[in-house]
């Protein structure tokens, strides 16, 4: 069976958020390809808000870059990026 994955859709809010954190968008994608990668495949790696929010959080803490915190939700085919902070 092949493995499938849900897309990843970027609010706006995220990126005007992004470009504030990171402005070089080289490095900016470094800092989210791998959380784009996991949650692609499995948006339950991160942790729910609430027992019934819709939203959920991933932190994301890279080795040479800044830490961040990705606040995203999902259905059956898409995993929502909504917002990012610095941690």
């Amino acid at each position: 069976m092949a493995a499938t994955h849900r897309t990843v859709v970027e609010s706006k809010q995220y990126t005007k958020e992004l470009k504030r954190i990171e402005s070089n968008p080289i490095a900016a994608d470094d800092l989210v390809d791998g959380a784009k990668w996991v949650l692609s495949r499995d948006p339950y790696r991160g942790v729910q808000l609430g027992p019934r929010s819709l939203v959920w959080f991933l932190a994301i803490d890279p080795p040479r870059a800044k830490s961040v915190g990705l606040y995203y939700a999902f259905d059956d085919h898409t995993v929502h990026f909504l917002s990012i902070t610095q941690l």
